[in-house]
């Protein structure tokens, strides 16, 4: 996997690229306070041997630079119009798009009016409908506070990456990317959904032309089930909500075997979509 850094928008973005050149080309988005460390498997794994696959630090996150203007840069449009910038640069024009909880939420946002995307797969997000009810989308938890709160202690933190559920190396990892992020990051993000940034995502799924596939794990403590269950989405993968059994928030760390073949799966019926279905180009979030 190589690094490279690109200058968008003033900020000093990290880029991560696999050793695979296939195509399609798939685009990783990790979540709230993480970095792209947490697809290491996918990009390493027989994803990113076989396909190029890229995946980037969100600003204010991993090696990515801290913005000047964080109320502008740490929101819903701010992330978007970043994430748009690093597929244009990067000359990615039909990707198919892999985001995990946040970066799942981000990436509905960037699908949004673009005809050329060849999928979606999101795992850990709940669909959110506009106005958002959060109450309903998500389940109660301990730690859910703490993904809006802009400073974490140390207890904070360790009550966070624990909750995931995953081994101990993994658990390290999430905690230590967690401190590693701008802390206006969280708040700044929760004063962009307060006034209403995020578009209606269950809207744009249904209104998509291409394959979208919502996985969870079966044990995600933080992501209601029957909410995903009862959203009326038509272009669900497979028909429906993919569980993943016996994991919880990470299921592409915690059961990475299962997790790369299922997305090999799906990225097989969306190039097998994309043949029988007559492609209307356009502009990237037009």
């Amino acid at each position: 996997m190589t690094r490279q850094f690109l200058s968008i928008h003033g900020l000093t973005m990290a880029v991560y690229e696999s050793s695979g050149r296939e195509g399609p080309t798939l685009f990783f988005l990790h979540g709230n306070s993480q970095d792209a460390s947490a697809f290491s498997l996918q990009m390493e794994g027989e994803p990113g041997r076989r396909f190029r696959c890229v995946c980037m630090d969100l600003p204010g996150h991993g090696a990515s630079g801290r913005a000047l203007d964080p109320e502008r840069v740490y929101s819903v449009q701010g992330y978007v119009a970043v994430v748009r910038e690093v597929l244009h640069l990067l000359d990615i024009q039909t990707p198919l798009l892999v985001g995990h909880s946040l970066g799942g939420h981000l990436l509905i946002q960037v699908a949004a009016g673009w005809p050329d995307l060849l999928g979606l797969l999101v795992f850990g997000t709940p669909p959110l409908q506009n106005p958002p009810r959060f109450d309903h989308a998500f389940l109660p938890h301990p730690t859910t506070k703490l993904f809006m709160q802009e400073h974490l202690t140390e207890s904070d933190v360790k009550l966070w990456s624990e909750a995931q559920g995953l081994p101990e190396a993994a658990t390290h990892r999430i905690a230590q990317a967690m401190r590693q992020t701008d802390p206006k990051c969280r708040s700044s993000m929760a004063t962009a959904i307060a006034r209403g940034e995020l578009q209606d995502e269950c809207a744009i799924l249904r209104n998509s032309g291409f394959p979208v596939a919502l996985l969870l794990g079966d044990r995600d403590p933080f992501v209601n089930q029957d909410y995903c269950n009862n959203l009326s989405l038509h272009n669900l993968w497979r028909g429906g909500v993919h569980f993943i059994s016996g994991c919880g928030h990470s299921p592409q760390s915690e059961h990475s075997a299962e997790f790369n073949a299922t997305l090999m799966a799906f990225i097989d019926d969306c190039v097998l979509n994309s043949k029988r279905t007559p492609q209307c180009r356009g502009t990237l979030g037009t």
